[in-house]
């Protein structure tokens, strides 16, 4: 049987990975054992189900966990709209890689790329937010566009504080930037005031 796999993608795995990679290539797309997949590829069960952790973990869109004993193989796409719901879903998941992957291509020109440190990030913010939808960090991301950041920087870095930036834009500080979004009210009304307390003191030694 021929199969066709991803260089890039064996780079970043681990050795019980890559196993993992070449039995989710062998098999027909949908639901699967993990016992199913170790007899493709002669190895336990245990070493599979080792290899598929770290393969789900940075290339969710080849498989994804779908109980505890079994795993969806195949592409997963991102649906379309809001993607909202309880835990770390692929779906979920890959639609949040493929918005990050447009920021990083829109501020940089090296090439995209994730690791296992990358990808539990993720896992990890996605999990803290499972309420978000993909239009609020769809948000935050352009906020960050927008900041005074290294754009480079790899994304187990920042993205665990993504949410910081869902108001607007931040300076080198991580202080609103230009007065922005809900930040920028605060800004102004409290200019507002030190205006007016400035007028008061102003009255009271005229008078």
């Amino acid at each position: 049987m021929e199969i066709t796999l991803r260089q890039d993608l064996i780079e970043q795995l681990s050795a019980s990975g890559v196993m993992a990679y070449v039995a989710v290539k062998m098999a027909e797309p949908g639901i699967i054992t993990t016992a199913a997949l170790s007899l493709r590829v002669h190895v336990t069960s245990a070493k599979m189900r080792e290899g598929l952790d770290n393969l789900s973990l940075i290339a969710p869109d080849i498989v994804s966990r779908a109980t505890k004993t079994k795993w969806r193989c195949g592409e997963v796409k991102a649906g379309d709209g809001q993607i909202t719901g309880e835990g770390v879903k692929a779906e979920r998941f890959q639609a949040f890689v493929d918005d990050l992957k447009k920021y990083w291509d829109y501020k940089n020109t090296t090439p995209f790329t994730m690791d296992g440190r990358d990808g539990q990030a993720i896992n990890n913010w996605l999990k803290k937010h499972s309420m978000w939808t993909q239009e609020e960090w769809r948000q935050a991301l352009r906020n960050r566009a927008k900041s005074v950041v290294n754009h480079s920087s790899p994304l187990y870095v920042w993205v665990g504080r993504l949410e910081e930036f869902s108001a607007g834009p931040l300076n080198e500080f991580g202080k609103p930037l230009n007065g922005s979004g809900k930040h920028g009210s605060a800004i102004a009304v409290e200019e507002s005031n030190r205006s007016s307390r400035e007028a008061f003191l102003n009255r009271n030694r005229q008078a």
